[in-house]
């Protein structure tokens, strides 16, 4: 279990700092995280990964490193914790565009360099439970 109560909001703040400086690539390349999909920190009108924050500030704060599936992002992790901190964490608003980030398994040589990452972006579209035309249902 991990010690939340060890991370102040001077550690979250200088974890906002880091991101700020190096920027996403370069913060998730370094700390092991990546894109959030359903909740925003918000800071001094910005939006922020709560999980990636709070899991830096937590390194910050112990030395430790933790990595993405340590703990939970969602409302009885990160966001409670940093809620907890006085911290402001809100969920993407509906409809809104998400982008998610994954490595690329084996990049053809030359094509991608180590740490690379695809971009694939979802966005919501029509009926998620209408099947598209031209497919039947399998019955099994």
């Amino acid at each position: 279990m991990v010690a939340w109560n060890q991370v102040t909001r001077d550690d979250v703040i200088r974890a906002i700092g880091e991101y700020d400086q190096l920027g996403p690539e370069a913060f998730f390349a370094q700390h092991g995280f990546g894109y959030t999909t359903t909740y925003d920190l918000l800071w001094e009108k910005r939006r922020y990964p709560p999980k990636a924050i709070l899991g830096t500030a937590y390194e910050i704060a112990t030395g430790q490193r933790l990595a993405s599936g340590d703990f939970e992002g969602g409302r009885s992790g990160a966001v409670r914790v940093l809620g907890q901190l006085g911290f402001t964490v809100k969920p993407k608003a509906a409809g809104q565009l998400t982008t998610l980030r994954r490595h690329c398994a084996s990049p053809p040589a030359g094509r991608r360099g180590p740490g690379r990452r695809a971009l694939v972006a979802l966005a919501p579209t029509g009926n998620p439970s209408r099947k598209p035309a031209g497919q039947s249902r399998v019955s099994r």
